[in-house]
């Protein structure tokens, strides 16, 4: 099979936000986001126990449940203001879940709607979202991820050291939990093979066995088919050290944040710095397929090859690991 070209290779590198959007759009991230869309959060009920302002109740319900649109360019102060605080006083994840995907969609709308936040007068922008990356609900989590990432890239002030330190390491955390994982299941899978390789291949001779039409049948086809039955009874990984037999559904999401930090050379140095490189050299070592964008645009940087030298590490190829140069 031919080596994938160069020119497949640019087109990768250089498809714009709209058609990773769009391929984004079957992501679980944008799957669960579509279903949390359909809800109905009771905004009278925060008001009435006093977890949030008339003020705030008022714009929420007009925007959220009365088609006012345009509420956002029209009072982007007050916008602001009032996201901010439901994120900061409501505790209850399905609340903030349908926050946050109403923040994503004001800003997919149109980016220089980043401003409205970036702009606020609410003290630090950056704490509240910042905040949500700790907590347990993975949507939460995720979802805020990706709306700090169009602050950060949408906007021509960079996002503050501390808190992109802070963020920076949060993706390469998530990252790293997602190799390690790959690592351990293709670890157990080998050792699956092995154990029935001992259990049913041996230097003994084949035997057959006539079936019903006197043909000979070889007993490896059975032998095989044992195997594919011991995969089977193994899906749950329960032999796996605890905590990374949880697949990562939302990994293509924490991949897309990070494709679209490192177009930024100041937030690659800063990914740098927090030992970026040695995450991303590992998930390549680890075989993990998902977005060689970030590899592509990381790695081929002039300025960040430049530094990766001076670590003594040799850049490796794009895709190496990936199984994309025998395709």
């Amino acid at each position: 099979m031919a080596n994938i070209s160069e020119e497949n290779v640019s087109k990768l590198i250089t498809l714009g936000d709209d058609k990773i959007d769009m391929i984004a759009a079957t992501s679980v991230l944008q799957i669960r986001a579509s279903e949390i869309r359909q809800s109905q959060i009771n905004w009278q009920s925060y008001l009435q126990s006093q977890m949030i302002t008339q003020r705030d109740h008022d714009f929420i319900v007009n925007l959220d449940q009365r088609g006012q649109k345009d509420l956002p360019d029209k009072n982007p102060d007050i916008c602001a203001d009032v996201f901010l605080n439901l994120l900061t006083h409501i505790s209850k994840d399905n609340t903030i879940q349908y926050v946050l995907v109403l923040i994503d969609d004001i800003l997919s709308e149109d980016k220089s709607r980043v401003k409205i936040f970036r702009n606020a007068k609410h003290g630090n922008v950056w704490q509240p979202f910042l905040n949500l990356l700790n907590r347990q609900d993975e949507f939460v989590q995720h979802m805020t991820a990706r709306i700090i990432a169009k602050l950060a890239c949408w906007y021509p002030q960079l996002m503050e050291k501390s808190d992109l330190h802070f963020y920076l390491s949060w993706l390469k955390d998530q990252l790293k939990t997602n190799a390690e994982r790959v690592s351990a299941e293709l670890e157990h899978a080998e050792q699956v093979m092995l154990e029935h390789e001992k259990q049913n291949f041996s230097d003994k001779p084949t035997k057959h066995h006539k079936d019903k039409g006197g043909d000979k049948v070889d007993n490896g086809q059975e032998k095989y088919s044992k195997l594919h039955t011991s995969f089977d009874v193994l899906k749950s990984h329960e032999d796996l050290p605890p905590g990374l037999h949880k697949n990562n559904d939302y990994i293509q999401s924490v991949a897309r944040c990070l494709q679209m930090m490192l177009r930024t050379d100041e937030y690659r140095f800063a990914f740098l710095s927090v030992d970026g490189i040695s995450t991303l050299l590992s998930i390549l070592a680890s075989r993990v397929n998902f977005q060689v964008r970030i590899v592509i645009e990381y790695s081929n940087n002039p300025r960040v090859i430049k530094h990766r030298r001076l670590l003594e590490l040799k850049p490796p190829h794009p895709l190496q690991g990936t199984g994309l140069l025998s395709v």
